[in-house]
């Protein structure tokens, strides 16, 4: 595994459990999980020394958020990772005037949607928003070809992960158990979300048995298009608290088949594990998993969902509901093919022209 990602993902291990955490290292890659709960050492040329590089060292050097480092790197690229920035096509677009735009709107998206109804900027800077913003758009999305697990990568990891920033699990933690809101409130109160508008498109995810596949976690309007995601362990697509995730036109399945496996009684692992709200599932196959879609958050849309994974008389689920209480769950126009809806106390339970092969079935 990379270095940073490494770092970054015990990072957010060592937060959860209340810990603050301090990095030593010359990468400035790290400077995007700053936070007021961790800290760098790194090379201060200035002073010859290594020093503490903090929260505040980070908003007086850039006058923006930790959390806008995405979009700024969108723009202006990362030669070490091979993303080009705008100035590539716009050399007079330099790193000022995109780090400017980020501070004043947010993020690359909120950047865009404004440039295209308004003048952002100077001429030139209108002109290179409304000619290459689909250029932009491409460092933010992660499209074609194949992720295969290695035979030694973690079994508790995922091959694509948008983490959210080790800040804000904690902070949203720490939240959650000073609040008296509701789940989905608790959701819509946290302002910053890790990432937006990432688009995941035309993917072949071949996990190796070996952990999951894709991890969506505090990000908004995230979509997963058009994928294929196999030989999962855990869960094949989880996301978990952000908002609005669109899956769509996805086959998922911990094993390769077309039904009639000599193995299902062994089917482990999760199509779709849905721990949010306000998401959405639409044309999706889920075949040879345990659960097919597992949802434990508000608000979220299944439409024209097939479950043929492992059937009722093996002890699987086609669908499972496990939200007591909690409302808003839509399934329309879904084939519940030898596998069933499990519903714990449900609210405001909308299921409507779906269709029920063999000893499927409806459980409240």
């Amino acid at each position: 595994h990379k270095a940073d990602d490494v770092v970054a993902t015990l990072t957010e291990q060592v937060l959860r459990q209340g810990l603050r955490v301090v990095i030593g290292s010359p990468d400035k890659d790290f400077k995007q999980l700053i936070s007021e709960d961790v800290q760098i050492v790194m090379p201060m040329p200035e002073f010859g020394q290594w020093s503490f590089y903090t929260l505040k060292h980070y908003i007086a050097q850039y006058n923006c958020d930790p959390s806008s480092d995405l979009s700024f790197r969108c723009i202006v690229g990362n030669e070490v990772d091979g993303v080009p920035g705008i100035q590539h096509v716009v050399p007079g677009f330099g790193r000022k005037t995109a780090l400017k735009l980020v501070k004043k709107h947010g993020s690359l998206e909120n950047l865009l949607s404004a440039a295209a109804v308004r003048t952002v900027g100077k001429q030139y800077v209108q002109d290179a928003l409304s000619k290459h913003g689909d250029y932009l758009q491409k460092n933010y999305q992660i499209h074609g070809g194949t992720l295969r697990a290695s035979d030694d990568f973690s079994t508790i990891r995922y091959l694509i992960k948008l983490s959210t920033s080790a800040s804000s699990a904690l902070s949203t933690n720490k939240g959650k158990k000073q609040s008296a809101h509701s789940p989905m409130e608790e959701n819509l109160f946290v302002s910053s979300y890790t990432y937006e508008d990432i688009t995941i498109k035309d993917v072949m995810l071949d996990s190796n048995y070996r952990g999951g596949g894709i991890s969506v976690i505090n990000s908004l309007r995230t979509t997963i298009d058009n994928c294929c995601i196999v030989h999962f362990t855990t869960n094949g697509v989880l996301v978990q608290s952000g908002h609005e995730t669109y899956i769509r036109n996805l086959f998922l399945g911990q094993h390769i088949t077309a039904g009639r496996d000599h193995n299902v009684r062994n089917f482990s692992g999760t199509g779709i594990n849905l721990m949010g709200n306000d998401n959405a599932v639409t044309d999706v196959i889920i075949f040879s998993v345990q659960i097919g879609v597992m949802v434990s958050g508000q608000a979220n849309v299944l439409t024209r969902v097939h479950c043929y994974n492992k059937a009722t008389g093996w002890g699987g689920t086609g669908i499972y509901l496990r939200l007591p209480g909690l409302t808003q769950t839509h399934i329309i126009n879904c084939y519940m093919d030898y596998t069933g809806i499990v519903v714990e106390d449900p609210v405001q339970l909308h299921i409507s022209s779906s269709f029920f092969l063999g000893d499927a079935f409806i459980i409240l």
